[in-house]
């Protein structure tokens, strides 16, 4: 006896799960089962967004991100990875077609490269898979070559020169360093296919050894200063003066002779000679 309860508590425990998903439910004037309407919305929602990116011209970050929110709230209970992974893709191509059409233009601005850029970033803190998708990953290394290529551009080409006291760098290592660096930009298919039409890369880039000449000038110019002014501030002994005389042989090896150089260690070594009891 006690089994026969036991299994009609069961059945009708079973009996309420199943009905569940056949209990009609009114919506919009229409008679349907509950399990029905999550299928029904999904659809929806897909049809809301198909029709919303096609009515768009242009990225639209509220669109993305609201319609994003309403399938998270649905994913809570049911699978949407079919709708996200679409909602995404219509976002992402969108993006792609407009980036790429800037990029394409003789004019181009960062500024409106950056929006476009921007909103991969929004893109990829909504849905974390977007990451791995291709033609997001074919806009993030495209921009950064972008990136590289308009600092090579428009860069004067005047580095740090890192001077520590008796050392710097080399600015002729710099500027096969830069060389290097134009070389191959110029060489990446990518520049060839998207970026090289674009007029100021073009041209910074053609006319960077001459920027390079004029950087050198400038270059040994402050080096001149960073020396002065780090010595200035020395003690007047014949270690300091001959370090002196180190650092003006490799200056004008380098370089050529500087007369503000010359006379800083002309007046450095006499105040030395009037001096001798401190050395």
């Amino acid at each position: 006896m006690k089994i026969v309860k036991l299994a009609l508590i069961f059945i009708a425990i079973v009996g309420v799960i199943v009905g569940i998903f056949f209990i009609d439910i009114d919506i919009d004037g229409i008679t349907r089962p509950i399990g029905q309407i999550t299928d029904i919305r999904l659809k929806e929602l897909r049809a809301e967004i198909e029709n919303g990116w096609k009515e768009r011209t242009d990225w639209d970050k509220e669109f993305f991100v609201d319609y994003h929110k309403e399938i998270d709230v649905i994913s809570r209970d049911f699978s949407v990875t079919t709708l996200r992974n679409f909602h995404t893709s219509q976002a992402v191509a969108i993006v792609h077609k407009k980036i790429f059409e800037h990029w394409s233009t003789a004019q181009c601005n960062k500024n409106n490269v950056d929006v476009y850029r921007n909103a991969v970033n929004i893109i990829c803190n909504e849905d974390n898979d977007a990451k791995n998708n291709p033609t997001v990953n074919e806009i993030i290394n495209v921009y950064n070559l972008y990136i590289k290529a308009l600092g090579l551009a428009t860069s004067n080409f005047v580095p740090k020169s890192g001077f520590n006291g008796s050392t710097w760098k080399s600015y002729d290592s710099y500027m096969r360093e830069q060389k290097q660096a134009i070389n191959s930009i110029l060489g990446d298919t990518r520049y060839r296919s998207s970026l090289a039409n674009i007029t100021a890369i073009r041209n910074g880039l053609n006319g960077a050894e001459g920027r390079m000449a004029s950087g050198k000038t400038k270059y040994y110019d402050n080096l001149v200063n960073e020396i002065t002014t780090y010595y200035s501030g020395l003690e007047r002994t014949n270690e300091n003066l001959n370090k002196l005389f180190g650092i003006n042989s490799t200056y004008c090896s380098e370089y050529r002779q500087s007369q503000k150089l010359q006379g800083f260690i002309t007046n450095f070594a006499n105040e030395v000679y009037a001096n001798p009891t401190i050395n």
